[in-house]
């Protein structure tokens, strides 16, 4: 089983690898890959759990299918908005690895005896994080520019899964429904307020990551560079 989950990390990637570069040709076989992938999600997230079905076991499968979904359903869409040249490749090879870390991060946890060269994975998690925030910004913008969806609900919809986002890695830091509730609030206003600048929407999301990683940085400072005050 062991063997099988480590398989697994590397096949899914592959597979979402292929969909990206299918898209290019076949983009209708994009949305067949992409359910097959979240199907080797459900089946990777619970053999991890060895098939023990138990509350405790369900439920960390259960964030892990989210999480890992999330990123799959964000990206996927983000890359049909990227213009079809040598960008697309480089941008798909990057979320490739991407993929691959997360899912490697995932089996790091449930097998940490196997992999100790990766427990730089914990520390990147907030890559991981400020990544995904910045595709959600960037496909707010571009669903109110090509779909003419409101930004006023998609801002507010990206901020709950950017929350969501927030939760499911929470092992830095275990967020007071009050920050959270603050950081929601926060990054719906700041994505309108952006809304209305005269700036390119990839530079716009780019601000608001900005905004987005001093207000992370704020709330819980103290752990975000805890490395340097325990060098000193």
């Amino acid at each position: 089983m062991i063997l099988l989950n480590r398989v697994l990390s590397f096949l899914i990637p592959l597979i979402f690898l292929l969909a990206q570069l299918l898209y290019l040709k076949y983009s209708t076989m994009v949305y067949s890959l992409v359910f097959i992938i979240f199907l080797l999600l459900i089946f990777y997230n619970l053999s991890l759990r060895h098939w023990q079905f138990s509350s405790k076991n369900l439920l960390t499968a259960g964030l892990g299918i989210i999480n890992q979904t999330i990123f799959l359903v964000a990206v996927t869409v983000f890359s049909l908005f990227v213009p079809a040249n040598w960008f697309y490749w480089v941008l798909t090879i990057i979320l490739t690895l991407v993929f691959y870390l997360q899912l490697t991060y995932t089996f790091q946890n449930q097998y940490q005896f196997l992999l100790k060269g990766y427990q730089w994975l914990k520390d990147w998690q907030f890559s991981y994080i400020f990544l995904l925030i910045y595709i959600l910004q960037v496909l707010v913008y571009n669903f109110a520019i090509y779909f003419n969806w409101s930004t006023y609900w998609t801002s507010a919809v990206s901020a709950v899964v950017i929350i969501v986002i927030l939760v499911l890695n929470s092992q830095f830091y275990k967020f007071t429904w009050l920050q959270l509730l603050f950081i929601l609030y926060f990054g719906w206003q700041i994505t309108l307020v952006l809304d209305f600048w005269p700036m390119d929407v990839y530079a716009r999301s780019l601000v608001a990551l900005v905004n987005y990683y001093f207000i992370l940085n704020l709330i819980i400072y103290k752990k975000f560079f805890h490395y340097y005050y325990e060098a000193k």
